[in-house]
């Protein structure tokens, strides 16, 4: 199983829109919504600014994310929590290999793992840091693949947005998504993943 991490195994969305309004507020602009913030995720922290600040200049956006990155290497996980089932899931399945495949710094990630006791449910965590390209390209992925000499038909992955579709798709690799808000629920429809489940119980399920 190949996890992405930010709204796939744990919600990370109020953390992530207080260091990004930090930077903003910093800079003079006005803070955005958390829905708004965590929307504009999925392709690392650059990508999240450029989002977010579209016509700002270029070194106004290095301003704004080097201050959001200073305010969240402090404050990662001040409101982080596991999603739903998620910790009982992966000690019930601690039998199957489990990865890690996150545009998140991959630091940040096993800091976050160890607080909730569940570094050891994972054999691999491979970050926005670890590879060359970042994901929704699929080299990440493949990369991984490669890694633990892994079947693909006996592999799945696990998302919550178009850019885990994207991934996977790109790859090759059979895809499941649980809804997180990042992409609406119509977009992830019409991207038809191979399931779409909506917490971890369902899947759990399927699995079995």
């Amino acid at each position: 199983m190949v996890f992405d991490f930010d709204g796939t195994l744990f919600d990370t969305k109020k953390d992530i829109a207080a260091s990004v309004n930090y930077a903003l507020k910093s800079v003079g602009r006005e803070p955005l919504s958390e829905d708004v913030i965590w929307r504009a995720t999925g392709g690392g922290s650059e990508v999240l600014v450029r989002r977010i600040a579209e016509k700002a200049t270029e070194s106004q956006r290095e301003e704004i994310l080097r201050k959001t990155l200073e305010y969240y290497s402090k404050h990662f996980a001040d409101f982080v929590k596991p999603v739903d089932s998620v910790c009982a899931f992966l000690k019930k399945f601690a039998h199957k290999k489990k990865v890690i495949l996150s545009n998140k710094n991959k630091e940040l990630i096993d800091k976050i793992l160890k607080k909730y006791d569940i570094d050891r449910c994972f054999i691999g965590v491979f970050g926005g840091d670890s590879f060359e390209k970042k994901k929704p390209d699929p080299a990440p992925l493949l990369e991984v693949i490669d890694i633990f000499g892994v079947k693909m038909e006996e592999t799945i992955y696990i998302g919550d947005s178009m850019n885990d579709i994207l991934t996977a798709k790109g790859a090759g690799l059979r895809c499941f998504i649980i809804p997180s808000g990042v992409s609406s629920v119509e977009e992830i429809e019409k991207a038809k993943p191979d399931k779409i489940f909506y917490d971890y119980t369902e899947i759990e399920n399927f699995i079995e």
